[in-house]
């Protein structure tokens, strides 16, 4: 079986850390191949700036009045 383990957490060594570690030795020792994805290492932002940045302008613009 294939399995993707999204994770995110600032802390490495938090117990989420211990976790998402452990997650991955357990799938792989059942024979399971498993990706990951660490979020807070890829700097993600969940907050797309296409969405953001139309908002900002309406505050902006709604505040000078």
């Amino acid at each position: 079986m294939n399995v993707l383990i999204v994770y995110w957490h600032p802390e490495p060594n938090s117990f989420n850390g211990a976790m998402f570690r452990r997650a991955i030795e357990s799938f792989e020792a059942a024979g399971h191949e498993v990706k990951t994805s660490d979020l807070h290492e890829m700097n993600f932002n969940p907050v797309s700036d296409d969405i953001i940045s139309p908002m900002l302008t309406t505050l902006s613009s709604s505040n000078s009045n």
